[in-house]
């Protein structure tokens, strides 16, 4: 029996829609951009729209990237690796659900959305890449996945 490394499967849907959204994000505030001078000062409804330095949805987008990191989703921008930190992607899980318990409440109905989806999402990636190293742990471990049941 000749050993092969674990292969690391990536979800390149993921990372396209991921790219789609960071592209709507960025298109998004010119082209609701007003009509006034640039220099006249956003209404107040307009200006929440607008992210300028720390904000409750670039937290929760931070948290998400270091999850996608964690996850193997995203390379290293730097030298092009991906590298898959499972501990680091649950406890980053883990601090979005504290957060999202900490903040019942305080949230506008967008936020607490963008957070129970973001959560919700990241999560179930993350039961597949422990799926994914669980079968990959049997088979290195000589173990027929397809006769699991006896057949």
């Amino acid at each position: 029996m000749s050993e092969e490394e674990p292969k690391i499967i990536i979800d390149e849907g993921w990372k396209a829609q991921v790219q789609r959204e960071k592209e709507m994000a960025t298109q998004a505030p010119e082209e609701e951009a007003p009509a006034a001078a640039p220099e006249a000062p956003l209404p107040q409804e307009e200006a929440e729209g607008v992210e300028e330095g720390a904000s409750f949805t670039a937290l929760i987008g931070s948290l998400a990237t270091q999850i996608m990191f964690a996850l193997g989703l995203v390379a290293d921008p730097d030298n092009g690796q991906v590298m898959v930190n499972l501990d680091a992607a649950r406890y980053t899980l883990d601090a979005l659900t504290i957060l999202d318990e900490k903040t019942q409440g305080n949230l506008t109905e967008e936020e607490s959305a963008m957070l129970t989806q973001t959560r919700a999402e990241l999560e179930q990636v993350f039961v597949m890449r422990v799926q994914q190293f669980e079968e990959q742990a049997l088979q290195q471990a000589g173990v027929d996945l397809n006769n699991l049941k006896g057949e």
